[in-house]
């Protein structure tokens, strides 16, 4: 759905098909989706053609939608999705964070000691033979 630019292409298939109800479908699922614009135009062209168009939610209860920023393919939408229903599952099983630590000058002397050691590793990976400049 957020894929979509505009809203004649599916118009032109709810008109032609007199399909009302899917239409009431639609409108109600864009209206989820953050994108009531496009709800309002598709039950505005259904009346105006004579359909009597009854919005109704085409989703289970309880899931959640965010509002789509901009036509994007829709795997982006629902990896959103996925996202804001697993979020509060994520963060509940990842650790406390260890804060600050309790004395500075040893916690600096730590970082000191795998400084180079850290250095070294991150530059240790090896680029592949097109990635190499000339």
């Amino acid at each position: 759905m957020a894929s979509l630019a505009d809203a004649s292409d599916l118009l032109r298939l709810l008109l032609n098909g007199g399909h009302s109800a899917k239409a009431g479908y639609l409108a109600k699922a864009f209206r989820q989706t953050g994108r009531g614009d496009f709800a309002d135009e598709i039950v505005r062209a259904m009346k105006g053609a004579g359909y009597d168009v009854r919005e109704s939610s085409p989703f289970e209860a309880g899931h959640i939608f965010g509002k789509a920023r901009r036509p994007a393919a829709p795997i982006v939408g629902r990896i959103e999705m996925l996202w804001e229903s697993m979020r509060g599952k994520v963060i509940a099983v990842f650790p406390k964070p260890p804060g600050l630590p309790a004395n500075n000058e040893e916690y600096l002397r730590y970082v000191n000691e795998i400084y180079r050691t850290d250095a070294y590793h991150s530059l240790s990976l090896k680029a592949t033979p097109s990635a190499c400049p000339g």
